[in-house]
């Protein structure tokens, strides 16, 4: 159980990067939160969805372990490549709010993922 936490928090920390990394050639906007239209939340919902399908976890561990992954890929993501000024606390404020909802995401993910059949083994 603790290894399949451990890489949904690995997966969702790479999606939430990979997010905030695709944003400039999607929208054209250096942080996808600054775009117009929906790909910053759609994305956040797909990733959150994935995670949570992937590891087939408990609603809660899904939220809990998806939500610091996201957290964490966008933050890591941000500090590497962004020029960090004094919004940055703002900017933590809406990293969890926007986290929370593909953290939200992945509870619905880890329910399907329950109800899908699995691949023999």
């Amino acid at each position: 159980m603790r290894d399949k936490r451990i890489w949904a928090a690995v997966l969702a920390i790479g999606l939430g990067a990979a997010i905030w990394a695709a944003s400039p050639v999607v929208t054209g906007r250096k942080e996808p939160w600054d775009a117009a239209g929906p790909y910053y939340l759609l994305a956040l919902l797909v990733s959150g969805f994935l995670v949570g399908f992937a590891t087939r976890g408990s609603g809660s561990s899904a939220f809990v372990t998806t939500f610091v992954g996201l957290f964490l890929g966008q933050l890591l993501y941000m500090l590497a490549f962004l020029r960090i000024g004094p919004l940055i606390v703002i900017g933590l404020g809406f990293l969890g709010v926007y986290s929370g909802l593909g953290a939200l995401a992945a509870v619905g993910g880890s329910r399907v993922g329950r109800w899908a059949p699995r691949a023999r083994q």
